[in-house]
């Protein structure tokens, strides 16, 4: 650079109209933009203060525009100044004698503590990133004092600042920097349990930032994330999160080595599974459903013989274990369905699939939970749910049981059951066919009860024929149709079963009241369903309607601005 090469007046033009400008455009930039900008340029002298004269370069020209700038009344101007004071960190002259030197750096010392204490949130975030740095690089130099003084304002005061969750959060990345600083694991070992109630912050960022400290302390010998929050405490946040990404993701992460470990054999990898299930059933569920952000798939293809299991799976597992066992191998699938069934990269992934999960005992399995008892009919949901997303590995043979058992359904039967029959359908391209049948029944059931029986008609004591599939199961499977989000011409596909409801709701609304109340009677509960379904498809409908009308409106704004351009 040129002021290396610099000598006399020259050197002195540098230092004043380019170096000294940039430090003071810097601390009164007017955007972040800027700021980082300039911050770039005078970054190449912060990282090369071992070089001759380049500590005494900064001391001088930095000094008096940084000291007047953390004291500045402008937030902006503080923050900017506090960064760049830390850049220079220690800001000092080589020619000091020692009682010198001790002064510039307890002046320093003591206007990070001020700047800890800041009160605009954003100050006091840089302030710990700069604290965190100081102390991961120059532990071994900084006064026992100082340390203490620095590390209980972060761990005690900082980290339960209530008016600010980015501060929180700063103070959990700071730890992390603080760590890489092998000296002070003993200092914080005691303290980091003190953290523990911070894993239930309410706010997610807060929590995401605690979950990458816990991963960062399980990487660190003689630390164990386990002594700074119980296991069970983790799980539980982790059933909590499940529907925060950002807390989720460094959860599972901080669990995965225990409960899916790689390089290992499927045996000891099932025991870990049955561990978990055993553990904590929902957690369980959460884990594995995500875990697939985690591994490649070519994971799933680790062999089964691996002799030492981590626990006894011969043991006996209850019922309920057994569901989530089978919800945690539909998650799983759900993670992974779309690239090992559509990737042709993930062959050998989709030939492991159909050797393990093959007709006959996928068949087995539906034959086992299918005697009616407690949890049988959840089991099922999940077992269908399997069957779905292994596509055209399972459809065939398997598709005549899932019709069998849908005509079996009744008003009581498990709504989720349901639910994973249409999706198992829907993944075989057969909701057309459904949608036709459910057409045809609801039909039937029109005939049946809305023109005849409900109108007080002798067909009350003509001999009822059977309904192939239950009124209400029909009306079930319409309402969780017209709620699904990724099928395409729903609303073309959907046209006759809409045009049927019509007609069964067009009897009611002729009813007296008399009428009415005996329709209610003959079948209160499907009456009321049909109502209820007819009402959200109508919705549905309008919102459609209007979706599509807006989007023809703005077709025509866009192709009217064009015109107007091309004029």
């Amino acid at each position: 650079m040129a002021w290396v090469g610099s000598k006399g007046t020259f050197r002195e033009k540098i230092e004043e109209e380019c170096i000294q400008r940039y430090v003071r455009d810097a601390v009164h930039a007017g955007s972040t933009s800027l700021f980082n900008a300039v911050r770039s340029v005078l970054q190449i002298f912060f990282e090369n203060k071992r070089h001759p004269g380049v500590d005494e370069l900064l001391y001088r020209i930095c000094s008096p525009i940084l000291w007047r700038g953390v004291k500045a009344p402008n937030d902006s101007v503080r923050r900017q100044a506090t960064i760049l004071l830390f850049d220079n960190f220690p800001l000092r002259d080589p020619a000091f004698n020692n009682e010198m030197m001790d002064l510039t750096l307890q002046k320093q010392f003591d206007t990070f503590e001020e700047l800890l204490g800041d009160s605009h949130p954003a100050l006091r975030v840089a302030a710990i990133e700069g604290v965190s740095k100081v102390l991961s690089v120059y532990w071994e130099l900084l006064p026992a004092e100082t340390i203490r003084c620095f590390i209980s304002k972060l761990v005690v005061d900082l980290v339960n600042d209530v008016s600010s969750s980015t501060v929180r959060a700063a103070v959990f990345e700071g730890v992390q920097f603080i760590l890489d600083n092998h000296n002070s694991h003993s200092i914080l070992k005691p303290l980091l349990p003190m953290l523990a109630p911070l894993i239930n912050d309410r706010n997610e960022k807060v929590r995401a930032a605690f979950g990458a400290l816990l991963v960062r302390i399980k990487s660190i010998r003689n630390l164990h994330f386990y002594d700074v929050v119980p296991v069970n405490d983790l799980l539980c946040r982790l059933v909590l999160d499940r529907d925060s990404p950002l807390a989720c993701k460094e959860l599972v992460s901080l669990f995965l080595n225990s409960y899916f470990p790689q390089n290992v054999g499927g045996s000891s990898q099932v025991a870990r599974c049955l561990a978990l299930v055993r553990k904590n059933p929902e957690a369980a569920m959460v884990f594995y459903a995500n875990v697939v952000d985690h591994q490649p798939q070519e994971s799933e293809e680790n062999d089964d013989d691996d002799d030492e299991d981590d626990e006894d799976e011969e043991e006996g597992f209850s019922v309920v274990g057994q569901v989530v066992v089978l919800e945690v191998i539909g998650n799983l699938l759900k993670s992974v369905h779309v690239k090992v069934m559509g990737d042709a990269r993930y062959s050998e992934c989709k030939s492991f699939l159909r050797e393990q999960l093959n007709v006959e005992s996928l068949e087995a399995l539906l034959l086992a939970y299918s005697e009616d008892r407690p949890y049988d009919q959840e089991a099922l949901s999940s077992i269908w749910r399997i069957i779905g997303y292994l596509g055209d590995l399972s459809e065939g043979v398997l598709l005549e049981r899932l019709v069998e058992n849908l005509m079996k359904m009744n008003e009581n039967s498990n709504r989720k059951l349901l639910e994973s029959m249409v999706d198992c359908m829907v993944q075989w391209d057969q909701l057309p066919s459904l949608v036709s049948k459910l057409a045809k029944f609801l039909d039937q059931w029109r005939k049946k009860k809305f023109c005849s029986d409900a109108a007080g008609s002798k067909a009350k004591k003509a001999k009822k024929s059977e309904v192939a599939l239950n009124p209400v199961v029909v009306l079930g499977t319409i309402e969780y149709i017209v709620q699904l989000p990724s099928v395409k011409g729903l609303n073309t596909l959907l046209q006759p079963i809409v045009e049927v409801l019509e007609s069964c709701i067009g009897p009611i609304l002729e009813f007296d009241a008399d009428e009415a109340e005996a329709a209610y009677k003959a079948n209160s509960f499907g009456f009321i369903r049909l109502v209820e379904v007819y009402a959200k498809i109508l919705v549905m409908a309008e919102c459609a309607h209007v979706n599509d009308e807006t989007s023809l409106l703005a077709e025509k704004a866009v192709k009217r601005l064009k015109k107007m351009d091309d004029l």
